[in-house]
């Protein structure tokens, strides 16, 4: 049994990881009450640390992707990488229903996917000490913006039922990694949040213009097998580069 850590001490990494985790269990799907909630592994707004309302488990799928993306999250901040959060509506077909239901979070392109939103977050250093928000006061105001999202919005309406297939692939940004919007997004921005003295988190997100019904996609993997190769990138659109952790730099150097 593996107990969450706790968000509270406002380190870099933690900040770094907790926006993150805010972003990917923010809203999902609940059959019940209003048909969206907040997944067990988000940070707590209220000032209490993680570890006293959830317990994580090695049973628990959920507490193994939380777990594989955590150190995923921590290796780019190890190598002072941002991170785009790219959130993908897939087709209801049985290889996207395996991505999806995977401990493993993508980080290659989804073909045939729509994307919903994109979100980019960053630690950034500062030559001199800012008057910046508060980390929590960016933890709340990424919660109320995904409180209003488009998603939470479908998963209201339809009471916890759809959209069932939705992805959150892991990359950085940039032209040549981030996936293409059908349209022009919109674009917000957060207030920064200072995370000691002199640096900051950044965060901002890209979304599609809100809709009230829900796009059916066909399925894009009618070709390939569910355990086979994986489908072709989307054009001109590449898969993120392999990044070292600071133990496999520091043992190569020597």
């Amino acid at each position: 049994v593996v107990v969450s850590g706790s968000v509270g001490s406002f380190e870099r990494p933690d900040v770094f990881c907790g926006v993150a985790s805010r972003i990917v269990e923010g809203s999902m799907l609940r059959s019940e009450g209003r048909g969206y909630g907040e997944g067990p592994h988000v940070p707590s707004t209220g000032g209490k640390p993680l570890s006293s309302r959830h317990e994580c488990s090695d049973e628990n799928n959920m507490c193994k992707k939380d777990e594989n993306f955590r150190k995923h999250m921590l290796l780019l901040w190890q190598n002072s990488v941002p991170v785009s959060i790219e959130v993908l509506l897939c087709s209801n077909c049985r290889v996207s229903q395996q991505k999806v239901r995977s401990v493993e979070f993508s980080t290659v392109p989804e073909p045939g996917s729509i994307l919903l939103e994109q979100w980019t977050v960053s630690i950034v250093q500062n030559h001199q000490p800012h008057h910046l928000n508060t980390s929590q006061g960016l933890f709340l105001a990424v919660r109320s913006y995904l409180h209003f999202s488009q998603l939470s919005a479908w998963y209201s309406s339809t009471r916890g039922q759809e959209p069932k297939n939705v992805l959150y692939r892991i990359t950085i940004p940039g032209e040549t990694f981030a996936s293409k919007f059908s349209c022009k997004p919109e674009e917000h921005f957060f207030p920064s949040a200072n995370v000691g003295r002199m640096s900051s988190v950044h965060v901002s997100v890209r979304s599609l213009p809100r809709r009230e019904e829900i796009p059916r996609i066909m399925c894009p993997h009618a070709s390939f097998s569910i355990d086979g190769a994986s489908s072709p990138s989307p054009q001109g659109q590449q898969s993120m580069p392999p990044l070292q952790s600071s133990e496999a730099s520091s043992s190569s150097a020597t």
